[in-house]
């Protein structure tokens, strides 16, 4: 029985790495075992020519966290031009837009939560219930409202 067991192991991380491989080949990013539906949206105010200090090499990060009583997502950029940008979140076709922030050197972070503490803290109000389906939408506009870029269908973790 124990050297069935082993078999199971060996079989099982095979067929693991040969899914990996065929997910890289195919271009489909793999984390935590888990296909993403991710999709990185890029708007007109994104250009990819310009230079490292501006939208070119934009780097966007969406982390959102669900648990019993809260719902807490965060929308950071890095090699952002400087200025003056906001944030939205949506989730279950609800939408929530941040106040306006200024780049400090080239990121920009907005924070969006539940917690009365956090949102005393500076981030933007949302309800514990907000993040539905697991899932959340997050973008940045310039403060005229310029679509920069966005991640949609980005999986929440359970906490």
């Amino acid at each position: 029985m124990l050297q069935k067991i082993k078999h199971t192991k060996k079989y099982n991380s095979i067929v693991v790495l040969g899914l990996t491989i065929l997910m890289i080949a195919c271009g489909t990013a793999a984390t935590d075992g888990f296909v993403s539906d991710e999709k990185l949206l890029k708007g007109s105010a994104f250009d990819d020519s310009q230079s490292s200090s501006s939208q070119g090499n934009l780097s966007l990060r969406v982390r959102c966290e669900i648990r019993s009583n809260r719902s807490k997502v965060s929308v950071d950029a890095t090699d952002i031009a400087s200025g003056e940008y906001k944030a939205t979140v949506t989730s279950g076709g609800v939408e929530v837009t941040s106040g306006t922030a200024n780049s400090v050197g080239d990121e920009v972070e907005f924070d969006f939560d539940s917690d009365g503490g956090d949102i005393a803290e500076g981030a933007t109000a949302i309800n514990s219930n907000f993040i539905q389906g697991g899932k959340v939408t997050g973008k940045i506009y310039t403060v005229r409202g310029d679509f920069i870029a966005g991640l949609e269908n980005v999986t929440c973790e359970n906490k």
